[in-house]
């Protein structure tokens, strides 16, 4: 999908600017994360949604607005270009590596350390380095993960009673195995269409030539079969805009 150059207009503009991440509609559920973090931890939010529906994207912008706020926060991936997830061949050690590289001493964590206690060495990791916001873009684990997670992580970082706030993103069949454990959850609906017209509305304006109507429905019935094409659509545009 490319601007066409066609002539036809597509609408009013705002004096708004277009995010940058291309994040739009999501200012609800980020205020709840943030009233999360104010309480703290040891917690467990769980958010849910389709494939599609742009939980990643809310992530992104989440780790951001916390890494760019004073307080301390450790957040776990560290970077926006790393995610952590979980799928049917991740195991306990290597999640636990993930999470807790190194130990205080600076060596690395042996997978035989990890099979002598699971969960304790990542658990101290975490309640070291508190206040820590851990993410889990992704949750489709093997039975056995999904039950040491439950069992034995989860309840392990809580006895801590270290200031640890787990973000576990997942679709609604897997959301359904962790329900039992989170203590908020937030369900991410598709977004309002109205939102999403005037997203691209306000970009579109701003091409020489505007983007055509036919050019603008495209966009928004794209980006609202799939809320995550939202940020990869406005750097195109932003893209094109740079370039005229």
């Amino acid at each position: 999908m490319t601007h066409a150059g066609a002539t036809a207009a597509v609408g009013q503009a705002i004096d708004w600017q277009p995010p940058a991440d291309g994040l739009i509609g999501r200012d609800e559920e980020l205020s709840r994360f943030a009233a999360i973090l104010r309480r703290g931890g040891p917690a467990l939010v769980l958010l849910s949604g389709d494939i599609g529906v742009g939980k990643s994207n809310l992530l992104l912008q989440l780790r951001a607005q916390v890494g760019a706020q004073p307080g301390g926060w450790t957040i776990i991936p560290s970077t926006a270009s790393d995610e952590l997830s979980v799928d049917a061949s991740t195991t306990e050690p290597a999640f636990e590596q993930r999470i807790a590289p190194v130990t205080g001493a600076g060596q690395l964590i042996t997978q035989s350390a990890l099979a002598q206690r699971p969960a304790g060495l990542a658990v101290a990791y975490l309640r070291g380095r508190a206040p820590v916001l851990l993410v889990i873009d992704g949750y489709r684990p093997s039975g056995r993960f999904a039950g040491w997670f439950s069992e034995r992580f989860v309840p392990d970082v809580r006895q801590a009673g270290a200031n640890v706030v787990i973000v576990v993103s997942a679709a609604p069949r897997e959301a359904a195995a962790v329900a039992p454990l989170a203590d908020e959850r937030i369900e991410l609906h598709p977004l309002d269409p109205a939102v999403v017209r005037q997203h691209f509305t306000n970009i579109g304006l701003r091409l020489s030539p505007p983007m055509a109507a036919a050019e603008l429905d495209e966009y928004v019935q794209a980006a609202c079969q799939r809320s995550d094409l939202i940020r990869s659509l406005t750097r195109v545009l932003w893209l094109a805009q740079l370039a005229q």
